[in-house]
C-alpha cells in the first residue's frame, strides 16, 4: 500500500470521525496489507485530526477475543481529548455509532512511558501508575463488526473509534448516560 493510499486512508477515517458518520464497507485498496501499515495510517489520522492524544487504549488482551478479532497479539490506539467527557455525563446516542458501552479500568499516569525497543517492566508501570480509575468506553459496535474479516485494518480502525467517560475526580460517584430519545 503506497503512501498515497495511506493518506487517502487517514483522510477518509479522519473526516468520518470528525462527522461523526459511519460508512458501510471499504475499497479493498484501502484496506492495509498488514499491521505495521495499519499503526501508520493510525499515526496519520492522528495528524489529520489534529486533536491532542491524551492517552492510549489496548484491546484484544486476552487470546478468546484476539480470535474474535482475527488478530494475533493486542491492538492499541490513541485516546483523543475531543472524545473524552468528565461524569457525569449525557452523551447522544445517535451521534456514537452504536456504542458497546464497556466498563474499563483506566490508568492515569504520573510519569510518560515513552516507546522503546524493550518492553517496559510491570514494576515500570506500575511506578508510572499515578492513580487508577473506573470508566466506560463507548466503544462503536459497527466499526469492529464492519472490519473483522480486514484483521489488518483493526488497529487503524481503533484508533479514533471511542469516546470514554472518565471520572473528574479520585473520589465520589460519577455516571454517565446514553440519550436514545434522539436516535
Amino acid at each position: 500500500m503506497d503512501i498515497a493510499l495511506q493518506r487517502e486512508l487517514a483522510r477518509l477515517l479522519a473526516t468520518l470521525r470528525r462527522e461523526g458518520r459511519q460508512q458501510s464497507g471499504l475499497d479493498q485498496r484501502l484496506v492495509p496489507p498488514d499491521n505495521a501499515t495499519a499503526y501508520r495510517v493510525a499515526a496519520m489520522v492522528e495528524e489529520e485530526l489534529g486533536w491532542d492524544v491524551v492517552g492510549w487504549k489496548i484491546a484484544a488482551m486476552k487470546e478468546g477475543l484476539q480470535r474474535q478479532l482475527r488478530t494475533d497479539s493486542p491492538i492499541y490506539g490513541r485516546v483523543f481529548a475531543p472524545l473524552i467527557v468528565e461524569s457525569p455525563a449525557s452523551v447522544e446516542y445517535a451521534k456514537l455509532c452504536s456504542p458497546i458501552p464497556e466498563v474499563e479500568y483506566q490508568a492515569r499516569l504520573g510519569a510518560d512511558l515513552p516507546p522503546r525497543e524493550k518492553p517496559h517492566t510491570v514494576a515500570e508501570v506500575t511506578e508510572a501508575v499515578a492513580s487508577l480509575h473506573t470508566g466506560i468506553e463507548l466503544a462503536p459496535s459497527s466499526t469492529m463488526r464492519r472490519f473483522q474479516r480486514c484483521r489488518p485494518f483493526l488497529p487503524t480502525a481503533q484508533a479514533p473509534a471511542s469516546s470514554s467517560a472518565a471520572p473528574r475526580s479520585r473520589t465520589g460517584r460519577r455516571a454517565i448516560s446514553l440519550d436514545r430519545k434522539s436516535c
